[in-house]
């Protein structure tokens, strides 16, 4: 199973995507070498923790996903009725 994991990665949007985050971080250093490297220090912590939650992402199955998407959808439409329902009522006082 991990072979066909890392098999459907696309490297290259990977690559690409770090390589961005890596012009961005020197940026952020030119822009910040004068106050500090706090902005620099977050920014570095961030892309560490979300690199694994990205791995952990792509284990999960599309498919599940999609079979779920209506009732997904199906709540989130009833949600946002509710909030109007709610609001339009104050508003009619």
């Amino acid at each position: 199973m991990r072979k066909r994991i890392f098999k459907n990665i696309d490297w290259g949007i990977f690559i690409c995507a770090i390589i961005l985050t890596a012009i961005g971080m020197i940026a952020l250093f030119s822009a910040t070498h004068d106050s500090g490297y706090e902005s620099l220090q977050k920014q570095a912590i961030w892309f560490v923790i979300c690199i694994p939650i990205v791995f952990a992402l792509i284990l999960i199955d599309y498919e599940a996903i999609a079979k779920a998407a209506p009732v997904f959808y199906r709540n989130k439409f009833n949600f946002i009725n509710c909030s109007f329902i709610y609001n339009s009522s104050k508003w009619c006082k």
